[in-house]
């Protein structure tokens, strides 16, 4: 099939069939790219993996057989590649390397492709690789517009497809995470929960009170991780801090929200500032909750503890 055997909304409609069929990524890509060879009528297409900074260049998927020059799995010098440039200066369009300035080009040097059309993919901000198509022989008419906006909508759904796929397993993990802090930190406040109902079936007390409160506490505690969790947000930069220098910053704002005053206490919550991921507010309201209740919740676990002695 070429370019004139159907029309750009026929590609279209085909391509978005294809993309919307239940395989893996792997085989939609070589499908699509599959359509782009024959919308552009070039010899094959490829959707690569580029490194820059080692050079790497990887046919991740392609329309080249096994014994072609470029099948998928294929690994190339990224310098040798007109892909380099792409990434580089944008889109390349070649009808005819040699009669376009580009006899010396490595890429035709070493692989002797007259006809390339190259468009860059970014995947998480960063560039991924490229969608190119290729041909040993010059093409007898330049590329016109409407391939060159067809390869880039190619282009633009597997960027997207990648980006989904990146973005759920960030998802995933996160629900593994959620799902283990879930797990671990609810099963035992639970069971604490079970028993403090229990003894106050049998009997009543402002301490037992007291103790429920601080459950209550933990369980908020436990839903701002969990809610933290599933922001969908990862953790990409990680630094050390002394455990004395966080301890004194602790103490500092925990003497604050020790105050009694109703407005300072609201003024020490405020403090507490949300800065590029809210795992540094857990951390913070983890301990300084440890340090404002330590000794209350001591003193009145205790008090508890004597109580249910003397009474029993």
């Amino acid at each position: 099939m070429t370019a004139s055997s159907f029309d750009p909304d026929q590609a279209r409609r085909e391509l978005y069939q294809e993309m919307n069929k239940d395989l893996p990524f792997e085989q939609k890509a070589e499908r699509v790219l599959h359509l782009g060879e024959q919308y552009l009528d070039v010899d094959n297409g490829h959707l690569t993996r580029i490194e820059p900074e080692s050079d790497y260049w990887k046919a991740i998927a392609s329309t080249d057989p096994a014994d072609g020059l470029f099948p998928s799995g294929q690994l190339l010098d990224l310098q040798t590649t007109y892909c380099r440039r792409t990434i580089e200066e944008g889109p390349i369009v070649l009808s005819d390397a040699p009669k376009e300035g580009w006899v010396g080009h490595p890429a035709f040097e070493e692989h002797g492709l007259h006809c390339y059309h190259g468009s860059t993919i970014t995947v998480d901000g960063e560039i991924y690789g490229t969608v190119c198509f290729v041909s040993r022989e010059p093409r007898d008419e330049p590329f016109a517009t409407e391939h060159t906006m067809f390869a880039d909508l190619i282009a633009r759904v597997l960027e997207h497809e990648l980006n989904r796929q990146r973005t759920q397993r960030k998802l995933d993990r996160l629900d593994t995470f959620a799902s283990a802090v879930s797990h671990d930190l609810r099963n035992p406040l639970d069971v604490a929960q079970t028993r403090l109902e229990l003894e106050r079936d049998s009997r009543d007390s402002e301490h037992l009170d007291h103790a429920a409160n601080a459950l209550d506490r933990m369980e908020t505690v436990i839903d701002s991780v969990l809610a933290v969790a599933r922001q969908g947000k990862e953790v990409t930069d990680t630094k050390r801090h002394h455990c004395r220098q966080l301890s004194r910053s602790v103490g500092k704002r925990s003497k604050r929200l020790m105050q009694p005053s109703r407005s300072s206490m609201t003024q020490s919550f405020r403090q507490i500032q949300i800065e590029s991921i809210d795992y540094s507010r857990i951390c913070f309201e983890t301990v300084s909750n440890t340090v404002r209740q330590q000794h209350i919740v001591a003193s009145r676990f205790t008090c508890l503890r004597r109580w249910l002695l003397y009474r029993g």
